[in-house]
């Protein structure tokens, strides 16, 4: 951390940089529809995608072998499904938020 003047530490530079991608994570815990199961509580930026929290939730959930999603499960909050293309924060996911998972209907 560069200086200046007296002694009060300024962010120059890669600092200024780095603070600025310094983004405080919301902690989110995401359960089965099926049967109440916390299949995963992760902590991810308010920018990220629904899409990128279901991928994590998926991977999570596959690995801890309490779900396999074919594909990004269906997120939703409040009963309300929650659109893949849409940032957490503009969902109306805060820190602390419970979401249900459940998967897309497949056609056979």
């Amino acid at each position: 951390r560069a200086m200046i003047g007296s002694g009060i530490g300024i962010p120059l530079g890669d600092d200024v940089d780095a603070a600025k991608h310094e983004v405080q994570k919301i902690s989110i815990s995401v359960f089965f529809a099926l049967n109440g199961t916390n299949l995963a509580s992760v902590k991810m930026p308010p920018d990220a995608t629904v899409r990128e929290l279901g991928k994590t939730v998926a991977m999570a959930a596959l690995r801890a072998r309490k779900a396999a999603f074919p594909c990004a499960p269906r997120l939703q909050l409040f009963g309300e499904e929650l659109a893949h293309g849409r940032s957490l924060a503009d969902a109306g996911v805060d820190d602390g938020a419970q979401l249900v998972a459940d998967a897309y209907p497949a056609v056979v």
